[in-house]
């Protein structure tokens, strides 16, 4: 790993027009702007709107759109499951569901048919090849606590409704999971302390590939080599997904100890640059996949 220091904050007007290392801050762009009326929905607050991202969720890239897609809340925390998504271009923020006032308690699925909102962790994922956003696993809304929201559904952006897929085959669902689709495969490949799975939705089926312990780490893909890369709570593990090749290769890296320690931090693969970017709040970090 390398820590990119002297990142600068950005005079950019837009995201295109950064330069390289820096932050850019976009005025104006506060999610509570769009959010559903408080005052409309009293009984969805629970601890307060800003647990659909604060309360251990995270979001996704919808890249036929541009934008990035915010789905969470769960346990008792927000109990709405509304969604929202950022567009890029404009830097600008939209409302994309309202939420089901009527959430089922604990249950995974609501009386509209809807998914019931959870902490989403890291089990999102936005599936390029069918245009769907993706999510499986979590702690449900659920006034009584606990983890292990077992279906997998799948959400259509054009029509706005969800689908309870209802796959063949099955995965644990504990808390702290991750996933990440990889475009070659065209699968999801989901990780949680009951073992590494994919999931393919042609085939609308679970496949399970080993009974590692995967825990409080976030994924990606390295689509160049074809790897799977986990980083987190001090470990870094990959998977040759490209060679079908399941067996966990534990990665020894140099210079990137205080992300690698911290729990599901945040990830992803920069195919321009050939690096897996890290970042869990101070420096960003860069890790080459060839020298580690």
């Amino acid at each position: 790993f390398a820590a990119l220091t002297g990142t600068a904050v950005a005079t950019a007007a837009t995201p295109a027009d950064m330069p390289e290392n820096s932050w850019l801050t976009l005025p104006g762009t506060k999610l509570d702007a769009v959010q559903a009326d408080p005052s409309q929905y009293p009984d969805l607050q629970g601890n307060g709107f800003y647990t659909i991202v604060g309360a251990w969720n995270r979001a996704v890239l919808d890249t036929k759109r541009m934008r990035l897609v915010i789905w969470g809340g769960g346990h008792n925390d927000y109990y709405g499951n509304e969604m929202y998504a950022f567009d890029i271009a404009t830097s600008t923020w939209s409302r994309l569901t309202d939420p089901t006032e009527n959430w089922s308690d604990c249950s995974d699925t609501n009386a509209d048919g809807t998914a019931n909102s959870r902490h989403t962790y890291n089990g999102m994922a936005y599936l390029e090849h069918v245009d769907r956003f993706w999510v499986s696993g979590g702690a449900l809304n659920c006034t009584s606590g606990a983890c292990g929201a077992e279906p997998t559904w799948a959400f259509d952006f054009d029509t706005t409704t969800w689908q309870n897929m209802q796959p063949a085959g099955s995965h644990t669902t504990g808390c702290e999971n991750n996933a990440a689709y990889d475009p070659a495969t065209e699968r999801v490949y989901f990780g949680d302390a009951g073992g590494l799975y994919s999931y393919s939705y042609d085939d609308n089926a679970w496949t399970k590939h080993n009974d590692d312990n995967i825990y409080a780490m976030t994924s990606t893909v390295d689509t160049k080599r074809g790897m799977l890369v986990m980083v987190g709570s001090g470990n870094v593990f990959a998977y040759a997904i490209g060679a079908q090749d399941f067996t966990q290769q534990v990665w020894t890296t140099t210079g990137g100890d205080a992300l690698v320690e911290k729990g599901s931090p945040g990830l992803a693969y920069d195919p321009t640059t050939d690096r897996i970017v890290g970042w869990a709040g101070g420096p960003v970090y860069v890790l080459d996949p060839e020298t580690k």
